[in-house]
């Protein structure tokens, strides 16, 4: 059974025959000192005194029925059971650890976690947005400000008919004074007016820039409208 001490509430796994009489012993805590009287068959905790009263009450209900050398002899065996002191603590009566104590500190160590891990996803933003370009749209809801996978990026683009296809060119050129990786890029097919025909997302699949240098990328959009009078080229990431 599990014994709690009243006083200080620290709990001890005890064998249940240590505590079977029907009128209790007494138990001392070996956190605090306390020492109470505790009747296992009750599942209760007595003063010292009351347990004086428990014990007449009971040899007053067993002499009604029983002999009276029995009762002497029952009373006595129960004087022994209950005067003698179980100390807590000890090997037979190890004390277990709270279970709402065990809780916290899972609790605990969860929120410690998830706050962790969040400080390193803040502090790390820009290096998981240049891994992960689409995350900076998760960022952004949460109001947290990170670098565009295009900072440092400069791109220009060249639009030519040729035998009836649509080309379109375009040179980027790292501008930043570390190495970056350049990310897909949009290129948009537009009318006069600027409406949008056709679009499509290009993966560069080039090796990251070093500081100055460029690189060129080309698409062929076959046959388009002939309507086709500009074009719009972005980083997919804008």
């Amino acid at each position: 059974m599990i014994l709690t001490c009243p006083a200080c509430d620290t709990r001890y796994n005890v064998a249940d025959d240590a505590v079977s009489s029907a009128v209790g012993r007494r138990v001392k805590c070996a956190n605090c000192g306390h020492l109470w009287h505790f009747a296992a068959a009750l599942q209760e905790t007595l003063p010292l005194e009351p347990r004086r009263v428990a014990e007449a009450a009971a040899s007053a209900a067993a002499t009604a029925t029983v002999p009276r050398s029995a009762v002497a002899s029952a009373a006595a065996a129960e004087a022994r059971a209950t005067d003698s002191l179980l100390e807590l603590g000890s090997a037979a009566t190890p004390a277990v650890a709270r279970q709402r104590i065990r809780h916290s500190l899972f609790q605990l160590g969860l929120l410690l976690f998830t706050f962790v891990a969040v400080l390193l996803l803040v502090i790390t933003r820009n290096a998981v947005v240049k891994e992960w370009p689409l995350t900076a749209v998760v960022y952004g809801a949460f109001g947290i400000k990170t670098a565009a996978p295009s900072a440092g990026l400069n791109l220009k683009s060249t639009p030519a008919w040729i035998a009836g296809d649509f080309v379109v060119e375009a040179e980027i050129t790292n501008t930043a004074s570390t190495l970056r990786t350049v990310p897909a890029l949009r290129v948009a097919l537009l009318d006069s007016s600027r409406n949008e025909l056709d679009a499509r997302i290009i993966d560069p699949e080039i090796g990251p820039l070093t500081p100055g240098a460029s690189a060129r990328i080309k698409t062929i959009f076959e046959h388009p409208s002939t309507i086709v009078t500009d074009i719009a080229v972005t980083f997919a990431t804008e």
